[in-house]
């Protein structure tokens, strides 16, 4: 009896049928053939990792490197309110934030315009005017105006010099008084006595009078007393006074600090 024939395939039959196989199989091939964990960064090609390839979520904070996203890598409208910016709100509802990048609130802090928390003026006189006696005292030299815009206060400093005229001196009780007057509303500073007994003296004062918006007027008086047979003539000689507006008391309101009542001395 004949045995049966057994024939060997040949190679170049072993190496087909594997292309086959690997033609038809495709990533299920790859899958079975390589083992798990063993393509790394060395098997990937450059870019061939793409946007589609990427799971939604699967890049967390902690993938990112620190310090690599720009401006132009954040979409700002999905940003929320930082916890931290919410007193911006109080920047009236943040219009003028805007308005101020073009500096033109600039002008304006907290309602106040610029020019409306502080002002100066200020007046000098030279003039040889009589000092009366009381009842009648004399303003002298020429006033000085401020325009308040707002109610608030006006500190105002001035220095008066007189002198004992030379031809009708003063011998006795050579005393005057000044003091500075609100025209406004008649309020008056605190007066100050000096005396003259030489040729010439000198002394300051300084007040601080509560304004109402407007244009307010201060000016300075002068005045002798008749007491211990005062005799001679006394002149006012020179004159400074300035003026300095704020709209702000001493606690940063519309108050001031107490003060001794004009008039309760005589004079």
């Amino acid at each position: 009896m004949r045995r049966p024939f057994h024939h060997r395939p040949s190679p170049a039959l072993i190496v087909a049928s594997v292309a086959l196989a690997v033609a038809l199989g495709g990533t299920s091939y790859a899958a079975i053939v390589l083992p798990a964990n063993s393509v790394g960064a060395k098997q990937l090609r450059k870019n061939a990792v793409t946007n589609k390839k990427i799971a939604k979520g699967a890049v967390t904070g902690a993938k990112v490197k620190d310090d690599s996203l720009t401006g132009v890598d954040i979409l700002e409208s999905s940003l929320g309110k930082v916890p931290s910016a919410t007193s911006a709100d109080g920047a009236i509802n943040a219009t003028n934030a805007t308005t101020a990048t073009n500096a033109t609130n600039a002008s304006a802090l907290s309602g106040y315009v610029a020019n409306g928390l502080t002002r100066v003026a200020r007046m000098s006189t030279q003039n040889s005017t009589t000092i009366p006696f009381d009842p009648a005292p004399v303003f002298y030299g020429t006033a000085l105006s401020i325009t308040a815009p707002a109610a608030g206060f006006v500190v105002i400093n001035a220095s008066i010099s007189v002198r004992n005229s030379p031809t009708t001196p003063c011998t006795t009780s050579c005393v005057w008084w000044s003091w500075i007057r609100h025209f406004q509303d008649g309020t008056n500073s605190t007066s100050i006595v000096s005396d003259t007994n030489d040729q010439f003296s000198a002394t300051s004062a300084s007040y601080v009078f509560p304004v109402n918006a407007g244009v307010n007027t201060f000016g300075i008086l002068l005045t002798r007393s008749t007491a211990g047979g005062a005799n001679g003539t006394l002149q006012g000689w020179f004159a400074e006074m300035n003026a300095i507006y704020s709209p702000f008391g001493s606690t940063g309101g519309s108050t001031l600090g107490s003060t001794q009542a004009i008039g309760d001395r005589e004079r």
